[in-house]
């Protein structure tokens, strides 16, 4: 007896219900984040470069302030001389360096309170929308049922 063989199995033979999967919220979602999350990153690199420029800014003024005690020095004639031009150089690089730490804190502070800005903002722009999103599905959902 021949034994009889089935056609073979096509794709198109195959039918499953599977409901309509709209990409659109999904690339919504994903350009919100990715503008946050670049302007978040625009602001710190922002941010680094303002406490950067200050602090190598004072590092040069210290610098420059450092050549010139040594040049003054340099030119002493007595140790007394020396002593007083040092306790001055001593004295004024105190001031500075203490006023610069309290100007970079600051910053830094400011900083801080920007960068928690920057994620709050993060959240509003992308978290919220999405959850928003799904909310909205679940309850036409519940009304439906």
């Amino acid at each position: 007896m021949p034994r009889s063989q089935a056609a073979p199995l096509m794709p198109s033979d195959i039918k499953i219900a599977v409901p309509p999967l709209d990409m659109e919220p999904v690339f919504a979602a994903n350009q919100r984040a990715l503008k946050a999350a670049s302007e978040a990153q625009a602001h710190m690199i922002s941010r680094v470069t303002k406490f950067n420029s200050e602090l190598f800014g004072f590092v040069n003024r210290r610098l420059d302030q450092d050549r010139c005690a040594a040049k003054e020095i340099s030119r002493c004639q007595t140790p007394q001389d020396m002593m007083s031009i040092y306790a001055k150089f001593a004295e004024r690089a105190m001031k500075d360096y203490s006023e610069e730490i309290g100007l970079l804190a600051g910053i830094y502070a400011d900083q801080a309170r920007e960068a928690l800005e920057d994620a709050q903002h993060q959240v509003e722009e992308v978290i919220e929308p999405a959850a928003d999103a799904v909310n909205g599905e679940n309850n036409t959902k519940e009304k439906a049922a």
